[in-house]
């Protein structure tokens, strides 16, 4: 399937011309020019993946954070050869593949703490988010972690989910108008090695690498230490742990109903 090279290219540059780039536009006129809000994005999308069975895929919904970098080189998935768009028809039609999907799901708390995590790191393959990144204040004060995290949550409570990597898992499958009693691999983020192992074996499908060859490659970690002071931060924080769990109450429940 063919990809576009650079979608963005035309309203990039049109952004750039008015200052969206430079910080010359308000926080909020960012936010209401940023493309990638989620309220205006649909992630229709999904990863194609073959069996060593003729004619016989699998559907992936990989999600941000969830472990995606460690799924693709344990079962060999690549964008350029795997990515697929579902596309919505005029009358509404849903997601009516008939393969088998499977989905990696992960606590909300560990999630939140990764997504901040990434989103500070300013990435250039995401300039329209990584520019609002860079004019909110959370990123400001990043060197004070436990305020920073702090600063992200209000943020994201006042301005909404303006990168992919903050978005609720729930958006991952309610906008390919699927739940999770119709996805027939659910696999914990905790027991990825075993789930993915498992899922292969069921469905004759090669392993690219090993669980260790795996998490010896290219996996975006964030540090242990600063995963350490927010987790604590959280545990002696009531309301933020009640904040967090608003922003994301609907991935609490998605995760409480894979654990059973």
């Amino acid at each position: 399937m063919p990809h576009l090279v650079d979608p963005w290219r035309d309203l990039r540059e049109a952004l750039f011309k008015i200052g969206y780039f430079d910080g010359r536009l308000s926080l909020e006129d960012m936010i209401e020019l940023n493309p990638m809000n989620a309220k205006k994005v649909y992630m229709n999308e999904y990863y194609e993946v073959y069996t060593d069975k003729s004619n016989v895929s699998l559907d992936g919904i990989l999600i941000p954070k969830n472990g995606t970098h460690y799924t693709m080189n344990r079962i060999g998935i690549s964008y350029d050869e795997h990515h697929r768009f579902y596309r919505y028809q005029n009358n509404g039609q849903v997601f009516t593949n008939k393969n088998k999907k499977f989905v990696i799901i992960r606590d909300p708390v560990s999630r939140a703490i990764s997504s901040y995590q990434e989103v500070i790191k300013i990435r250039e393959d995401l300039p329209l988010s990584s520019a609002v990144t860079k004019k909110m204040n959370f990123f400001q004060i990043r060197e004070n972690v436990t305020e920073s995290f702090a600063s992200f949550l209000e943020e994201l409570y006042k301005y909404g989910f303006y990168d992919q990597h903050v978005y609720p898992q729930y958006k991952f499958l309610h906008d390919l108008q699927l739940s999770l009693d119709e996805i027939d691999y659910v696999i914990l983020l905790e027991d990825a090695k075993e789930g993915i192992d498992k899922l292969c074996q069921e469905n004759s499908i090669t392993l690219n690498q090993s669980h260790e060859e795996a998490m010896s490659g290219p996996i975006n970690c964030g540090l242990e230490s600063i995963k350490d002071k927010i987790k604590n931060f959280l545990k002696e924080n009531k309301n933020y742990r009640e904040l967090l769990k608003f922003l994301y109450a609907k991935d609490f429940e998605l995760y409480d109903k894979a654990k059973k």
